[in-house]
């Protein structure tokens, strides 16, 4: 069975097995920016159910802006081993026949932009979380194959009152306790579906420094350096929690050459070497972080703001899943790494210190003694106590420039 594999700015996966790289679980591409949503809003969520091989939904036929969750429900469907539903959107133009008419099987459309993906087995209900800001919204569901799509669901954007501040701001107002506000922003690795490493890092921040501190997570599984940059530079939902945070902890990157995994192992990148869409991409990504960290210096002073980048150290994944190809790997890894070494050069550069993840566990200079940070199974993604570890890595970085009050 093959699963919706959206990209660059979406899903993604190989062959049912969940391939994210860096901070997501096999959708590794960005969630697009849109109409503005307030993150407090509590969205409608979105069930989909089976009868046969075909999906059904039953509406709402919209839904509001923000974070939503999507919920598959089997239930007493036993004909196939795995279901799935898909979360896309496509670019202005195209329609629910251009996705029936897809070939998914192969790769994703450019025009097709994926944002999540939930799958369960008979008789299993499974539920993930997508954050989107404009729609429609399409359901791409999938049984042995692609069978049927869903749509559109109309995106409603939420907005905000004239001059309300978001509830959390307003009670930091209103008390006289030192309260840190951390904001979160990237992929997987942070997101809070998939990860206890804010969480984590806030204890230390508490214990460390004597302040009480409030997470405003905005991460979102399958966020990339593009789709980030684009989020922080349109939404004031993005941009004024960067302004009023002490803390702001990033960790994007991890998904961006895996948007070029299938053209360049499937032989279809380009150029005589079969690398130019890596080469593409890389150097798209490098441009993309160099503004995002600019953009984010420039809302919050890395002066009066602690800012912890985390970069990325995944490069061990493809090794497994492509062991008939080792030339292959190596020249991909080889751009990961490039991608690495120019973020930690680009945060060196800025005065911002970074937790180098490829340098201290994959690099060149990868240090055996650390502690290992274990797997939850997909090859990529870290487990509860792996976010300990890091959360203890990034506590060692310590806590300059500190503004608490």
């Amino acid at each position: 069975m093959r699963r919706l594999r959206m990209r660059c700015r979406g899903l993604g996966d190989s062959g049912w097995r969940i391939v994210a790289i860096g901070l997501l679980v096999a959708m590794t591409a960005a969630a697009c920016g849109g109409a503005p949503a307030t993150p407090t809003a509590e969205p409608a969520g979105i069930t989909v159910t089976f009868e046969g091989d075909q999906c059904v939904y039953h509406g709402p036929e919209r839904v509001p802006a923000g974070r939503i969750p999507i919920v598959l429900d089997v239930g007493d469907q036993t004909a196939y081993e795995e279901y799935a539903v898909g979360a896309v959107t496509v670019d202005e133009g195209k329609t629910p026949a251009d996705l029936v008419a897809a070939p998914f099987a192969t790769h994703e459309p450019v025009w097709a932009h994926g944002h999540g993906f939930v799958e369960a087995a008979p008789g299993d209900s499974q539920e993930t979380t997508i954050t989107l800001f404009e729609g429609p919204l399409f359901l791409v569901c999938f049984t042995s194959q692609k069978t049927n799509v869903l749509g559109p669901i109309e995106i409603e954007p939420v907005v905000k009152k004239a001059n309300a501040a978001p509830p959390e701001l307003a009670a930091a107002a209103e008390s006289n306790d030192a309260t840190w506000n951390l904001v979160v922003l990237g992929d997987s690795l942070v997101a809070e579906d998939y990860s206890v490493l804010p969480e984590a890092y806030a204890a230390y921040l508490e214990e460390d420094l004597g302040v009480d501190v409030e997470i405003q997570n905005l991460a979102v599984g399958g966020e990339t350096t593009a789709s980030l940059l684009a989020n922080v530079q349109k939404y004031p939902w993005y941009r004024e929690p960067l302004q009023e945070a002490e803390v702001i902890l990033i960790s994007v990157g991890g998904g961006d050459l895996p948007c070029m995994e299938d053209r360049f192992f499937g032989g279809e990148c380009g150029g005589a070497d079969n690398q130019d869409c890596l080469r593409q991409q890389l150097e798209e990504s490098q441009a993309n972080w160099d503004a995002l960290l600019a953009e984010i210096a420039s809302l919050a002073s890395p002066g009066e703001t602690i800012i912890r980048p985390i970069i990325p150290g995944i490069l061990e994944y493809f090794a497994h899943a492509y062991q008939d190809q080792p030339q292959d790997v190596a020249a991909y890894n080889s751009y990961v790494a490039t991608l690495y070494e120019h973020i930690a050069r680009s945060c060196a550069e800025s005065g911002i210190p970074a937790l180098d993840l490829y340098q201290m566990y994959s690099g060149p200079r990868a240090d055996p003694n650390l502690p290992e940070i274990a797997g939850t199974g997909d090859g990529v993604h870290v487990s509860d106590e792996g976010d300990a570890v890091i959360a203890g890595l990034l506590r060692e970085l310590g806590y300059d420039p500190v503004n608490p009050y």
